[in-house]
């Protein structure tokens, strides 16, 4: 409220405009990445008005008037700006990693986050398969496409890794010993929706549709192409996760 002088007006005038460009942009949603550019660039104007005219409050007191955003978050913003690495920045821009990832990953040692982006990068794949040799092919294929495979002898040692670790799909054999793949399935169904492909050599279609009943989402019949199995379970992979993003643009919004 108080009255500029024209070399003060003159010095506002860039900020000014800016922060009509950001208040225009207010009219329209914005990502989480969006919001973080916009409460960054808003802290340069405002630290640019109080060099010029003075302004009163701290930069953050000001922040949260302009653009309702509080100390804490403010505080997300600058921790992910100035310690996130290069790598994981982009997957927050691109949507795939949220702002809670985002700024959890932060504050870890640059090692730390290295680690964590090329853990990010892999797709766990659970192989649940009783014939050994079979097993090791799969996790040496899987390995080789640059995934990170895991396995499991039977159901039972299955069921006990999947409750204790996410995965981003499993590959599960029907005619195991003990706890068969059906019924492995049917129990990770009741808590879990992680993509399931059944590796079978049974044919027959009612197998095929009893399995898609319990919840499975593909199937491939030994003998198969390993290039072919790879393509299947990749894109139930990328189709849960557009389910997932799907589901947390829902609920944050």
């Amino acid at each position: 409220d108080k009255e500029l002088t024209p070399e003060q007006r003159e010095a506002i005038t860039p900020f000014l405009r800016q922060f009509k460009v950001i208040q225009a942009n207010n009219y329209r949603d914005k990502n989480d990445w969006e919001r973080m550019q916009e409460a960054l660039e808003m802290e340069k104007i405002v630290k640019g008005l109080k060099e010029k005219v003075g302004i009163t409050g701290t930069v953050r007191e000001n922040l949260k008037e302009l653009l309702g955003v509080s100390n804490a978050q403010f505080g997300r913003y600058k921790n992910i700006s100035n310690h996130l690495s290069e790598e994981l920045m982009e997957e927050f821009q691109d949507g795939e990693i949220n702002i809670s990832v985002a700024d959890a990953a932060a504050s870890l040692e640059p090692e730390l986050q290295k680690l964590a982006y090329e853990m990010y990068m892999k797709n766990k794949i659970l192989i649940v398969e009783d014939e050994a040799k079979l097993r090791e092919v799969l996790c040496d294929f899987f390995t080789s496409r640059g995934e990170l495979p895991y396995q499991a002898k039977h159901g039972l040692e299955a069921l006990a890794m999947l409750e204790e670790q996410e995965f981003d799909a499993v590959l599960l054999d029907i005619m195991m010993p003990g706890l068969d793949g059906l019924s492995v399935c049917r129990a990770v169904r009741r808590e879990n929706d992680v993509p399931i492909v059944f590796l079978t050599a049974l044919s027959d279609e009612e197998d095929k549709l009893l399995g898609y009943e319990l919840g499975a989402d593909d199937y491939v019949t030994k003998p198969f192409s390993l290039s072919v199995l790879y393509a299947k379970v990749m894109a139930l992979i990328k189709r849960n996760q557009r389910k997932v993003l799907a589901g947390d643009r829902l609920e944050s919004g």
